[in-house]
């Protein structure tokens, strides 16, 4: 089960101590901070890029992409990536696959 409290950086480690499996962030939090705390508890994070970098062009998504992936330990356990808020209305599809590939790709580098 997933639990996903909109805003609520500030409640990670009272997250953490539910009997919820996952952890969904959003942009709010420090991918690695949370990623530490939530791995402490045994828990896995979900998120947690800004939805809004979708409108910012490819060099904005990558650097959001590397630093996620990178703060959620660029392994391929512990975290599920997802855009913090879901997919915004507008939004090109290319961009969104853009995003996608470079989850495939940054994690592939490990």
């Amino acid at each position: 089960m997933t639990v996903f409290a909109k805003g609520a950086w500030y409640a990670l480690e009272e997250l953490c101590r539910t009997n919820y499996d996952v952890i969904g962030l959003d942009w709010l939090h420090d991918p690695a901070m949370a990623y530490k705390v939530a791995r402490a508890h045994g828990k896995t994070v979900q998120g947690n890029a800004d939805p809004g970098v979708l409108y910012g062009g490819r060099d904005a998504i990558a650097a959001v992409v590397q630093d996620m992936v990178k703060g959620f330990g660029g392994g391929k356990q512990g975290w599920i990536a997802n855009l913090g808020h879901g997919v915004t209305p507008f939004v090109k599809p290319e961009d969104l696959r853009f995003f996608l590939e470079e989850i495939k790709r940054c994690s592939a580098e490990v």
